[in-house]
């Protein structure tokens, strides 16, 4: 097996686990309830958050910063996978 192969199969694992990150970034969400709850432990038992609830029950604030970490991590694989076969390319064009 050759460099370029390896960069080439590298590059092939980076872009599936990159698209398995953007996957579930569309798939986690945060309780409302548990967004409720920890928010009262520092302010109080009588207290709560400004919230906007979706049907499912998810705090839609705290679901789309856990969504933004979540295509972060995407991001950056996805960035890695595009060096890996930038470099086996140009190892082929050699």
């Amino acid at each position: 097996m050759t460099l370029q192969d390896l960069l080439t199969w590298g590059a092939i694992g980076m872009f599936s686990i990159s698209a398995l990150l953007w996957w579930a970034s569309t798939h986690v969400k945060v309780s409302a309830a548990k967004v409720e709850a920890e928010y009262q432990k520092i302010h109080g038992p009588l207290s709560g958050p400004a919230q906007i609830v979706g049907d499912d029950g998810s705090d839609f604030t705290a679901t789309v910063q856990l969504q933004s970490r979540w295509s972060r991590r995407a991001a950056v694989a996805t960035a890695v996978a595009l060096v890996l076969q930038a470099l086996a390319t140009a190892f082929n064009s050699n």
